[in-house]
């Protein structure tokens, strides 16, 4: 027994040796494994991370664009207030030299249509000096040559950055946020971007006097009561005529301010006081006497409906005002809707702006599907040690995010909102990429 003992002595440590190889191999597989498996979730991790940040930054882009489109819209309406002001100036200025003539006198003009009336009158001699205001040169025209350099220059270059660089500052947002989680490691994640819906959905329009940007100043520009038809007839209340007893003498105050279908401000502001007269040549007509003009135009040309003479005389002291009417013009001496002397010299001494007109807008393609977002994949891969080629394994992950048109609240009318660059409601979020992991 105690030889064959001896015999036996020795052979359990060739089975202790395979025992602790075949541990080594398996302690090496769980580490690869647990190394791989850390790796994996540090990385989605990361994955999801630089998804989510590169579609805020997609929202960023989409919600500067919209503001930039709105601060577009909102220079339209500062330059519409601005034509205003300066053709309501000329006009106080008119009123001013013409009041201070006595042509006609306030006492009249009060005692036909009423004190308000004169007292308006009077007071425009405080706006003497306004005038030179709408001139070219002057304060408002300066003003409106700055909001014409910030539309057609600075922000058309900013549009044009943001939205041509907009998908090239995502994926560096991307990048820099995989960069910063792996900046403690030798490795570093690569990455692609795939089913990308952002690549021609941004449309450039050029500047054009129809579309979108205009139906957006339209509606901007109408709550305000300045820039509306300025157009009232007062009428004194006794007959001046026996053969015309149901005429009577009119102040006629006209004035609007125009959005031309060339995407340009003009406006106009005139007051005329129409003394009813009548000889036995004619009958019974209107003599006007041009009390207040103002006008800013930005073309030539003139809106239709608008009447006028372009060389009106200067007064009527060598001319009766009827015989001129007949001889130089086509006009009707009975004609009561508008002041078409005013009007002349309004165009004469009138000012005249430099301006382009409705600037281009960058908004979203339509598209029939009506989608609400834009969306993209990502893939990432980052190399680890494993099995692979040079010790080396690849672990792959993959993420998905989206940019979407989210209202913050219902709107009052009840309908739907299309996605669009008007108004800057774009949010970021993840989403399943639908990729294995």
């Amino acid at each position: 027994m105690r030889a064959r003992m001896d015999r036996m002595a020795g052979q359990a440590l060739p089975l202790a040796l395979l025992l602790a190889a075949a541990i080594a191999v398996m302690w090496r597989h769980l580490h690869e494994v647990g190394t791989t498996a850390a790796a994996r979730t540090q990385l989605t991790h990361a994955a999801d991370a630089a998804a989510y940040s590169g579609a805020v930054v997609q929202a960023r882009g989409l919600n500067l664009l919209a503001t930039m489109n709105r601060a577009q819209v909102a220079h339209q309406v500062a330059m519409a207030h601005l034509a205003t002001l300066a053709s309501w100036a000329q006009f106080g200025a008119a009123q001013a030299e013409r009041g201070g003539r006595g042509n006609p006198p306030s006492v009249l003009i009060g005692m036909l249509f009423g004190p308000s009336h004169a007292t308006g009158y009077s007071a425009a001699r405080a706006a003497r000096s306004f005038g030179s205001l709408s001139q070219p040169g002057g304060g408002f025209a300066q003003a409106q040559a700055r909001h014409e350099e910030t539309v057609h220059v600075i922000l058309e270059q900013a549009r044009h950055a943001v939205a041509n660089d907009l998908g090239r500052a995502r994926d560096a947002a991307i990048a820099a946020v995989l960069a910063a989680n792996y900046a403690a490691t030798a490795g570093e994640p690569s990455f692609t971007v795939n089913d990308d819906t952002l690549p021609g959905k941004l449309v450039h329009h050029g500047a054009s006097p129809r579309g979108d940007l205009r139906a957006m100043v339209e509606l901007a520009v109408s709550p305000y009561g300045f820039l509306k038809a300025r157009n009232d007839t007062a009428r004194n209340p006794w007959p001046v005529s026996r053969q015309c007893p149901w005429l009577r003498h009119e102040l006629r105050r006209r004035g609007d301010t125009r959005f031309g279908l060339d995407g340009r401000w003009q406006a106009h502001d005139t007051l005329s006081f129409h003394a009813l007269r009548s000889n036995r040549r004619i009958g019974c007509y209107f003599r006007e006497y041009a009390m207040g003009w103002g006008r800013v135009s930005v073309r030539d040309g003139e809106p239709p409906g608008f009447v006028f003479h372009d060389d009106p005389p200067q007064d009527f002291s060598e001319q009766d005002f009827w015989r001129w009417v007949r001889a130089a013009t086509d006009w009707g001496l009975l004609d009561g809707r508008d002041n078409r002397l005013a009007n002349s010299y309004a165009v004469l001494r009138g000012s005249r702006w430099a301006a382009r007109g409705l600037p281009g807008f960058t908004d979203l393609r339509r598209q029939g599907d009506g989608a609400q977002s834009l969306s993209f994949g990502l893939r990432v891969v980052l190399s680890v040690p494993g099995k692979g080629a040079g010790g080396v394994s690849a672990v792959t992950v993959h993420s998905a995010a989206q940019t979407d048109f989210l209202r913050p609240g219902r709107r009052a009318d009840g309908r739907h909102e299309l996605p669009n660059l008007f108004h800057p409601y774009w949010q970021a979020r993840l989403r399943e990429s639908g990729e294995p992991t």
